[in-house]
């Protein structure tokens, strides 16, 4: 009996250790993610969502992974697959993730926060279907790999802000209308569109000079606005009456107006560089007109003195009468500087507004809800060179093919072109030595005012220039002087601008008004519109006949009854 016990015991003993020893894997269940090489590649990243396997069952649950909300990434993660399992992600940073090559945020639709610092291997991103991603902050010092960043679909993006990229050619924010904040600096983008961009409240781009000019006519609802280092040229604030902070410093500006900001307590106009003013040799010494540069009124000039501040010497003279400086035949000085009066309402200036918050220094994130109170420079202080140029003895080139082509006419004696609204296209003009580019090129002067760059482009083939055809429609008839500067030379060309033609009147036709004056002898009881004269005629003799054949009816009866 007792040798049976001890069996039974021993088989009991031996089953259970072969339940612990044969104890089937847990199954994922639908929803679940296994945390496993497929599922994470990346053993870091691997290791680091561990941390939510609550049960430790190398199996993320459905709740597990929807519990996780906020996720910090640092250094040694070189692949994220797998990120978007957790679908309730709504915060990522990834910070000194310097071997990190792609991060694919695709699928990440509850993020709202991404900040993203110092990871100098990154050369792709992927934030397409991100549409709930509210902030984006990117720091990429000596990052020089990522090439674009794509945040189109981002439809509620509110704060961007993009730092350091040193290779970056794309910044893609069309469709971002709801974007309020947008901060780029040292980033090499080709273009920036802002045309969308109404709700922006917050501008700042430094060391951003994109191929075309960037421009802020849609964004009238800012509040804060900073271009540092953007060779900016012309800008025009007349539409931004909620503008409070204002600082164009080391831009190529030659005029500024701001009396239209009423707001505006807070102005840094700065200093100027870039700026080139053609001198055209009269007499016995040359003239470089202030008056022609983009936007400048000669009243506001307030002084002219040399590039360093000191007076100008002898030799050398400002009429601020006519906005002329004169120079002898031999100048020896070639660097000059005027100050701008910007019309600022210097009561104003550096007086708070009632609830402001003054920060002092940058938040770790990015984010600068507040602002620094600086002293105000309200003027521009506009430092310029003189470029001795000649009076080209030839008008710009149009050939017939470029005539022909753009529905333009060129006078074979005086070289006068006629260009007639409507019809004509646009104004190819060829000007500049042979050996001169477009870099070479200066501006183009209409009258006596500078055109914006906005009517004109320019390209290749020496230097040719194209008046827009809108531009054109817009000038009223009349005969235009256009000249065209550029470093060596200034060239002169004259066009005969007509207005739109009208119609000819057509030639009346005899039978046509025949007809019209023979419809005049009646009208049309239902419409009262004339009746022609063959109605009258055929309706008299139906009535004849009709009358006619009752009488002669009338004639048979009586006969018959007699």
């Amino acid at each position: 009996m007792k040798t049976r016990r001890t069996k039974i015991v021993i088989l009991l003993v031996v089953a259970m250790l072969a339940s612990l020893i044969f104890v089937p894997p847990v199954q994922a269940a639908e929803g679940d993610v296994e945390i496993n090489e497929t599922n994470f590649p990346c053993d870091v990243f691997m290791e680091f969502v561990m941390q939510y396997d609550e049960n430790e069952d190398m199996i993320l649950q459905v709740n597990e992974l929807e519990a996780v909300t906020d996720m910090d990434l640092f250094m040694y993660v070189t692949d994220t697959t797998g990120i978007h399992h957790f679908t309730n992600l709504v915060n990522l940073r990834c910070e000194d993730c310097d071997d990190l090559v792609s991060l694919n945020l695709s699928g990440c639709t509850s993020l709202e926060n991404l900040y993203l610092v110092s990871c100098e291997s990154l050369e792709s991103l992927n934030l397409s279907g991100c549409t709930n991603l509210k902030s984006f902050y990117y720091n990429g010092p000596e990052n020089y790999l990522l090439k674009m960043i794509d945040v189109s679909s981002c439809i509620n993006l509110r704060d961007l802000r993009v730092y350091a990229l040193g290779d970056l050619q794309t910044l893609n924010i069309t469709g971002c209308i709801n974007l309020e904040n947008l901060f780029v600096l040292m980033v090499p983008i080709k273009s920036l569109d802002l045309s969308d961009k109404t709700k922006l409240k917050k501008l700042g781009l430094g060391f951003v000079r994109p191929e075309t000019p960037i421009d802020i006519s849609a964004c009238k609802n800012l509040i804060q606005l900073g271009l540092f280092a953007c060779n900016i040229k012309e800008l025009d604030l007349s539409e931004h009456k909620d503008l409070q902070i204002l600082d164009l410093s080391s831009n190529s500006l030659t005029s500024l107006d701001v009396s239209g900001c009423a707001d505006l307590w807070q102005l840094t106009a700065g200093e100027q560089w870039g700026v080139e003013v053609p001198a055209v040799l009269r007499g016995e010494h040359y003239e470089a007109n202030l008056g022609v540069l983009y936007g400048v009124d000669i009243d506001n000039i307030k002084s002219v003195t040399l590039d360093d501040g000191s007076p100008l010497p002898a030799g050398i003279s400002y009429d601020s009468a006519t906005g002329i400086l004169t120079m002898d035949s031999d100048p020896e000085y070639t660097a000059f500087k005027y100050v701008y009066d910007t019309n600022a309402n210097l009561d104003k200036l550096d007086i708070p507004p009632a609830g402001y918050i003054e920060v002092e220094d940058e938040e770790e994130d990015g984010e600068d809800d507040g602002w620094r109170v600086v002293e105000s420079s309200p003027d521009l202080e506009v430092s310029f060179t003189i470029n001795i140029v000649e009076e080209s003895p030839v008008p710009p080139v149009v050939t017939q093919e470029v005539a022909e082509e753009n529905d333009i006419e060129v006078d074979e004696e005086s070289g006068v072109i006629t260009y007639q609204q409507e019809q004509s296209k646009d104004i190819p003009l060829k000007i500049g030595a042979e050996d001169e580019t477009v870099d070479d090129f200066l501006y183009v002067m209409l009258g006596t005012q500078q055109l914006s760059r906005k009517h004109y482009d320019v390209r290749t083939g020496s230097i040719i220039v194209t008046l827009k055809q809108a531009f054109l429609s817009s000038l009223p008839e009349g005969v235009y002087q256009i000249r065209l500067f550029t470093r060596k030379l200034v060239s002169n060309q004259t066009i005969n601008v007509l207005g739109a033609p009208t119609a000819p009147p057509s030639d009346p036709d005899p039978e046509t008004d025949k007809e019209i004056e023979a419809d005049t002898s009646g009208k049309i009881p239902a419409t009262g519109e004339h009746m022609p004269v063959s109605l009258w005629f055929y309706a008299t003799l139906l009535l004849a006949l009709g009358s006619a054949l009752l009488l002669k009816s009338r004639s048979s009866r009586y006969g018959e009854r007699r």
